[in-house]
């Protein structure tokens, strides 16, 4: 597909656009749930026809397109439905709501804190990584999500969550 359209983008946009809906749309979201068996059965059939064939053919990154949309309404609505069973759902708020800004500068931090202390042994590597890198990168993109929500809600009321 060389039209000047990343498919990169043709990949996660309809999975954007069925989040949004499965999420802001109760109707839509019971119905799917109700449904879940039939588009397990499309996400393995879509799967065994993506195997066959010319894998760089359209129909082929169509059948992918598909697939990578069927799953991804598949994991929203098993991860709805499940939601309310989640035992730390504080902790998951807090990575969720700054999920955005951890994309965006997690390397940064990630290279600082190695640059300020990176211990030689490999356990001890992966023990500060966890318990240091990681929840660097967590609360500080909580608080620039934070900082960022504060300032748009000033500029426009209308906009504050």
């Amino acid at each position: 597909m060389s039209s000047g359209i990343a498919i990169r983008f043709l990949f996660y946009l309809p999975c954007f656009a069925l989040g949004v809906l499965v999420k802001r749309n109760a109707i839509v979201r019971n119905f799917l749930w109700q449904q879940r068996v039939i588009f397990i059965f499309l996400s393995v059939l879509v799967y065994c026809l993506s195997l066959m064939g010319n894998k760089t053919s359209a129909l082929s990154q169509l059948s992918y397109i598909i697939l990578v949309s069927i799953s991804a309404l598949l994991i929203f609505l098993y991860a709805d439905h499940y939601l309310k069973n989640i035992k730390f759902l504080p902790a998951v708020y807090v990575i969720s709501y700054s999920s955005y800004c951890m994309y965006l500068f997690h390397r940064p931090i990630f290279i600082m804190t190695r640059l300020l202390f990176f211990p030689a042994n490999e356990l001890n590597q992966v023990l500060f990584l966890y318990l240091v890198s990681l929840p660097t990168i967590i609360l500080f993109s909580w608080g620039v999500q934070k900082t960022y929500d504060y300032l748009t809600s000033m500029l426009d009321p209308k906009t504050s969550l």
